[in-house]
């Protein structure tokens, strides 16, 4: 399983990002079980929880993390990424990463 990132990142996204792949940012919401999907390259893409806690898979990348909140993760592969809601109500923001 790979560690987490923990960051300090706002909670909010409002600089100019070098990430220009279909979601440069943005805010997800995912109940528990429910999953999110994102397609296509997203490398450099950064996940940070901000309530609740996810799983996510990268595709062709064996480990898998859980993310609490206030932990971070970075897409590092092409293909599919997916979040799974391991609470009630979890909450992300989706930004590049900062470079």
């Amino acid at each position: 399983m790979s560690n987490p990132i923990f960051c300090t990142a706002p909670s909010r996204f409002d600089a100019p990002s070098p990430y220009a792949g279909p979601m440069a940012r943005g805010e997800v919401t995912v109940a528990k079980d429910q999953l999110h999907r994102w397609t296509g390259d997203h490398r450099g893409l950064v996940l940070c929880v901000r309530e609740g806690a996810l799983w996510i898979t990268q595709e062709t990348d064996p480990d898998d993390v859980i993310l609490r909140a206030g932990e971070c993760f970075q897409v590092s592969t092409k293909g599919t990424v997916v979040a799974q809601g391991l609470a009630s109500h979890s909450r992300l923001d989706c930004a590049a990463s900062p470079s």
